[in-house]
């Protein structure tokens, strides 16, 4: 995977991101545990959830 530097802090994120406005839905409410299952699969494959802080 690669990784980028964050200048400020020196911090090491991946690259690639997982953005969460696209969570699956179940009518108008997100469908809570197909949601689960998206984002553990992306946490383990190295994603992280710090590239927006």
């Amino acid at each position: 995977m690669l990784y980028r530097k964050i200048p400020k802090t020196g911090e090491q994120l991946s690259a690639l991101g997982f953005g969460c406005m696209c969570l699956p839905m179940k009518g108008v409410k997100i469908d809570d545990e197909r949601a689960i299952r998206q984002i553990r699969y992306a946490v383990d494959q190295g994603e992280t959830e710090k590239a927006h802080g």
